[in-house]
């Protein structure tokens, strides 16, 4: 099997790389932007491309409330389920650890273009920091 591209997307595509420095700037200043607006909270660590910023809030009811407050005003993700929960009916597994970071992390919008001081107000007062 072979995946190629046809020509408008090959176009498009070499388009864009143009644009990846600037735009792989725009995500790191927003990671760091994210970071020190919460700076109580953990985030993922590493100098990848924070195409995923996640942020681990303090509780599981500290995320449902976050999530319940914005639903219809900022995309999160829930990138972090845990694969074991797939397979609980036929295997039981205890993974606390796992469990816990997956019921607080909330991963934060960070496409390029996105409003971030809004995110950032918006969040604080939801979580009222």
């Amino acid at each position: 099997m072979t995946s190629r591209l046809d020509e408008f997307s090959a176009i498009i595509a070499l388009n864009n790389l143009r644009s990846l420095d600037r735009l792989l700037e725009w995500k790191k200043e927003t990671y760091g932007r994210y970071k020190r607006a919460f700076n109580m909270f953990e985030f993922q660590g590493g100098d990848g491309n924070h195409q995923v910023i996640g942020m681990l809030l303090e509780s599981k009811e500290q995320r449902e409330r976050l999530l319940k407050v914005l639903q219809d005003e900022i995309e999160f993700k829930a990138y972090y389920e845990p694969v074991h929960r797939k397979y609980q009916a036929r295997v039981r597994l205890e993974l606390p650890i796992t469990e816990d970071v997956a019921n607080r992390i909330v991963c934060l919008p960070s496409w390029f273009g996105v409003d971030r001081d809004y995110i950032i107000d918006r969040i604080k007062e939801a979580l009222r920091l």
